[in-house]
C-alpha cells in the first residue's frame, strides 16, 4: 500500500515546493472505498487570499487534503479522508462520471441533480486561494495544481476522468471559478492533468517524474492555460505563442480581467 511518506517523495521529485503542515499524515478518517479516495475534486476557497491554511483544518474541521496558494506553494494538510470539504453531492455524479471514468460535461445544477449522498469520504480534495470571482489564475499556481493532481493519481491508482469540480458535484457549489468560469477551470485541470499523465508514463511502468518537471517548465503548456475559452474555441489552436504571452502579460494574476462577474460564494469546506 502507498504511504504518506511515497507521496511526498513522489511530489518534491516532480519539482514541487511542498510544506508539510503538522500531523497531516495521520489526520482525517477512513476512506468509503479500498482505503484510499475514489476520486478528486477541485475548490477555490473565496478570500482572504492568500487563505490561511490553518484554518482549513481548525476545530476537527478537516476541509481539504491539499491547498495551493498563489505562489506556487503546495500545503499537505490531510492524507485520510475529510470530514468537511465535499459535503452532500448527487450520487449520479459518483456513479456515472467518476467511476465510469466519464466526466461530467455541465455543474449539478445545470443538469437538475439531486444532493442525495454525502461525498467527503469518496474525494481527495483540493482547496485553491483564489477569490471565485472569475479572475486569472497565476500560471504558478494551476501548474502546482495539475503536477500535483498528475501525482496524486498515480499515487492512488487514479486517472484525469476522475477529476470533478465541487460545482458538478453538488447544486449548491460554483466552485472553481477562475480563468472566467468553473467551466474552463475544471477542463483546464483536466486536460492538463491529462497531458501530464502521458509525459509521466515511463518506460517500464513507472512515472518518471523528472519528465513530468520539466514539461511543468515549457511555456507553450502554460502559455494558453490564462486565455479565456470556451467549448467551441481552444486557444491552442488559435493563437500564437507571441498573442498567447502578451495575454499573460497583461492578466497573469497582475491586472485586470475582462470579463468579472458574480461571487465567490462562501468559503471552503462542506459538511456532510
Amino acid at each position: 500500500m502507498p504511504t504518506a511518506n511515497d507521496l511526498l517523495a513522489d511530489l518534491r521529485a516532480a519539482g514541487l515546493t511542498v510544506v508539510e503542515e503538522p500531523g497531516w499524515k495521520t489526520r482525517g478518517g477512513n476512506w468509503a472505498e479500498g482505503g484510499k479516495p475514489t476520486g478528486v475534486c477541485q475548490h477555490h476557497t473565496a478570500p482572504p487570499n492568500p487563505y490561511p491554511i490553518k484554518a482549513l483544518y481548525r476545530n476537527n474541521q478537516i476541509k481539504c487534503n491539499m491547498a495551493t496558494h498563489e505562489d506556487g506553494t503546495l500545503y499537505l494538510v490531510a492524507y485520510e479522508a475529510c470530514n468537511y470539504s465535499t459535503g452532500r453531492g448527487s450520487s449520479v455524479v459518483l456513479n456515472e462520471n467518476v467511476r465510469a471514468e466519464d466526466p461530467p460535461r455541465a455543474n449539478a445544477i445545470t443538469r437538475r441533480l439531486t444532493d442525495d449522498m454525502g461525498g467527503n469520504r469518496y474525494f481527495w480534495n483540493y482547496e485553491n486561494s483564489h477569490p471565485g470571482d472569475g479572475s486569472p489564475l497565476p500560471s504558478i499556481q494551476l501548474q502546482t495544481i495539475v503536477v500535483s493532481n498528475v501525482v496524486v493519481n498515480a499515487h492512488f491508482g487514479l486517472n484525469w476522468k476522475r477529476i470533478i469540480s465541487h460545482a458538478e458535484w453538488s447544486r449548491r457549489k460554483i466552485d472553481p471559478r477562475w480563468n472566467g468560469g468553473n467551466r474552463t477551470a475544471i477542463e483546464q485541470i483536466r486536460e492538463l492533468v491529462g497531458e501530464g499523465e502521458d509525459v509521466s508514463a515511463g518506460p517500464n511502468g513507472e512515472p518518471n517524474w523528472n519528465e513530468v518537471s520539466s514539461w511543468a517548465q515549457n511555456s507553450w503548456t502554460w502559455a494558453w492555460t490564462n486565455s479565456l475559452i470556451t467549448e467551441d474555441s481552444h486557444p491552442k489552436a488559435q493563437q500564437t505563442v507571441e498573442q498567447q504571452m502578451v495575454f499573460l502579460n497583461r492578466y497573469d494574476g497582475r491586472g485586470p480581467h475582462p470579463i468579472r462577474s458574480g461571487s465567490g460564494g462562501g468559503g471552503p469546506g462542506s459538511g456532510e
